[in-house]
């Protein structure tokens, strides 16, 4: 357990048997990007074999919560908090997994501040991953002032095989005002093999004057380069590519 109060990377580590737990972690005000965990490549180059995160609370980061930059085989992401960073949970174009689990994590006000113009917004992004199972968690005040981008979704799968996505709550989710694109609480990009969608809660925003626009609760989509060519910052491009390769 550390408390960590800084500018740049929290934690990187990339070796197997990895846990990570019960670190306070807060992001100091900087110029460029800054993530809480930061699981990348290290001496074994095909990946980390087991990693456990549970129990951190990270916030105020420049960046994700939880970057995912390697191959994973097992992993478990569980009972995390994690607030006011620019994206929370994701995968970049080199994550993967083949056992994942995400369960029971608070992710609060993610990309509250955040407002690319023409990019993608996401709270929650898995790419390649055999088996998923993202299970009762909680993302609530999303993406609330990012009125330009072109997209912004609460949990994003790329590609892989067996997805389950049960008992989550996703409210508060985009802005209440008019704005570009469309707002997603759960999208699945295909190529996958099966998945299972029951008892989420998926809400705009339960009170105040909410301006008719593009709001869709689930939404299920090819990949397509056009979409990916779109968009020249945040993570959106490098998934839509990564599963249109593998399609």
């Amino acid at each position: 357990s550390n408390v960590l109060h800084l500018r740049g990377h929290a934690i990187v580590a990339g070796v197997d048997g990895l846990r990570i737990l019960n670190n306070e972690i807060a992001g100091l005000p900087q110029k460029g990007s800054s993530g809480g965990v930061v699981l990348e490549t290290g001496l074994n180059k095909s990946g980390i074999g087991h990693c456990w995160s549970t129990g951190n609370r990270i916030s105020t980061m420049q960046g994700a919560g939880i970057a995912v930059r390697t191959a994973l085989g097992s992993a478990l992401i569980k009972q995390n908090i994690i607030e006011r960073t620019l994206q929370g949970i994701v995968f970049e174009a080199a994550g993967s997994a083949v056992h994942l689990s995400i369960e029971n994590n608070q992710l609060l006000h993610i990309a509250a501040d955040f407002n690319p113009q023409g990019g993608s917004v996401v709270a929650i992004q898995i790419l390649r991953a055999r088996r998923v199972d993202f299970v009762g968690n909680i993302v609530t005040g999303f993406a609330a002032n990012a009125v330009q981008a072109l997209d912004r979704v609460a949990i994003r799968v790329v590609g892989g095989g067996a997805i389950r996505i049960s008992g989550n709550h996703l409210s508060d989710l985009g802005p209440i005002q008019a704005h570009l694109g469309y707002v997603a609480g759960i999208e699945l990009v295909v190529p996958f093999t099966l998945t299972n969608i029951a008892d989420n809660s998926i809400t705009r925003t339960p009170v105040g004057d909410v301006i008719g626009s593009a709001w869709i609760a689930i939404r299920v989509v090819q990949p397509t380069a056009a979409a990916a060519a779109r968009v020249k910052h945040g993570y959106a491009g490098a998934a839509l590519l990564v599963a249109e390769k593998g399609a």
